[in-house]
């Protein structure tokens, strides 16, 4: 049989049993379903514990700040939030250079490790009645090693998946990342809402820890799970193209493809951190809602997350990158402020239509950022160089959402600018899309730059 021949045959195979075949030979070669679990799970529960804190903020602010000022201690509270974002780019590059020299799945489960101990601590921690000023450094501190694991975390992670997923699928199985992120995200709005139903003296004295000493259990699983997933073909089959000093390189070589990720993640960061974080906050200060009522909103909003978010990566696989990413960008830019009128209408109605306009912009922008980093690198400074970008992104942008919200709402008095700024977020990524990013989805993943 000639070489034309065999492509012959592979162009009409019918698609669905193409689609068997690519699947079925990466379920023999990565074990399958644990490979995608072994970064779904772990992920949700580092997320769970990373956003617990930013959800529970007018909690830790009464726990580890003087009861005087409330605003201050959540200016405190949302600031050591940002500090953690902060910390982000140090985990990127240590991480980052563990991942490139010596595996993605070992390098992940040390992550791992790092965020369980860091969220104990936080479990653990001293309130500012019992011990004073030591409260909020103690706290301080256990937040920065949150922010090192995390940043160690993304870009694995998306390297990971985008590496494992079969040809033409890279979208959507890039998408798990956020599907996993939104998945913590509900699990601690979910467990916020329970810790509401405590009077405050429960809350204050024992309330606030639950959620935190709740990876204890959990860190086990994680491990376990993550230890015996396989390790990336990708990096498997190419350990001949490594080098020594992986991010050094990405930065000398790949920076402006660096900078094209922190544009692209622009309205990812300010809108998931902003929204998903923030608002619960946002509506219980300006709005005059029941903590309650915001959480269950907050759930809302998760669960949409989950629901659309591997469409829009399947949808950025048949149509590309850069239509979904820029459809998105222009409607996050246009919904945002219709979306917050019905949300504080007080309307039922309206605020689920309010959440369904904007988790549909948002995950469009949202979706397939993770093939489109993984697209713009080599191997060999995959890691370093996607975890680098999305690390500088969230801590500039991402983290210090729920701090400026914070500070234009109750310091200037002009909630509005808010909504504006999350607005302008989706502006900045249509824009840089439209201008910067080469469409990336029909080739193989190993087309990036060399």
């Amino acid at each position: 049989m000639t070489t034309s021949d065999s492509v012959d045959r592979a162009v009409s195979r019918p698609p669905g049993d193409a689609g068997r075949t690519e699947i079925g030979t990466v379920v023999q070669q990565l074990g399958g379903r644990r490979a995608v679990l072994s970064a779904i799970l772990p992920c949700a529960i580092e997320f769970y514990d990373f956003y617990i804190f930013g959800l529970l903020a007018p909690i830790l602010a009464t726990a580890f700040f003087p009861k005087h000022d409330s605003v201050a201690g959540l200016l405190y509270v949302f600031t050591l939030f940002a500090v953690a974002f902060a910390a982000r780019p140090i985990g990127a590059i240590v991480f980052g250079h563990l991942g490139d020299r010596y595996g993605r799945r070992n390098t992940l489960v040390m992550s791992v490790v790092v965020m369980v101990v860091a969220t104990v601590l936080i479990g653990a921690a001293p309130t500012y009645a019992a011990v004073g000023i030591l409260a909020p450094i103690w706290l301080t501190v256990a937040r920065l090693l949150q922010g090192i694991a995390t940043g160690g975390e993304i870009g694995g992670l998306l390297t990971y998946l985008t590496e494992i997923a079969p040809p033409g699928k890279r979208g959507r199985y890039g998408s798990v990342l956020n599907v996993a992120s939104g998945a913590g995200t509900l699990l601690g709005v979910g467990t916020a809402k329970l810790i509401s139903l405590f009077n405050e003296h429960q809350v204050e004295s024992f309330g606030f820890r639950i959620p935190f000493l709740l990876s204890v259990p959990l860190a086990l699983t994680v491990f376990v799970l993550r230890w015996g997933a396989p390790e990336s073909p990708a990096f498997v089959g190419r350990q001949h193209t490594l080098v020594k000093q992986p991010v050094l390189l990405a930065f000398r070589h790949y920076w402006r493809q660096i900078l094209l990720v922190i544009g692209v993640v622009f309205a990812q960061v300010i809108g998931g951190y902003g929204l998903l974080i923030y608002l619960p906050t946002y509506l219980q200060k300006y709005a005059g809602m029941a903590a309650s009522t915001t959480y269950s909103l907050g759930i809302l909003l998760s669960v949409l997350w989950i629901l659309f978010m591997v469409p829009m990566g399947a949808l950025s696989d048949r149509v590309g990158r850069r239509p979904v990413l820029i459809v998105g960008g222009a409607s996050l830019a246009v919904v945002m402020f219709p979306a917050f009128a019905m949300l504080e209408s007080g309307s039922a109605v309206l605020g689920v239509l309010a959440c369904v306009l904007i988790m549909l912009a948002l995950t469009a922008v949202v979706g397939p950022t993770s093939a489109v980093f993984a697209e713009q690198f080599p191997m060999h400074v995959r890691y370093s160089a996607c975890g680098v970008g999305f690390a500088l992104a969230s801590s500039l942008f991402g983290g210090t959402a729920p701090l400026l919200g914070t500070y234009l709402s109750s310091t200037l008095g002009r909630p509005w600018l808010f909504i504006l700024y999350v607005a302008f977020g989706g502006l900045v990524t249509l824009t840089v899309v439209a201008l910067g990013v080469r469409e990336t989805a029909f080739g193989d993943l190993e087309d990036s730059p060399a």
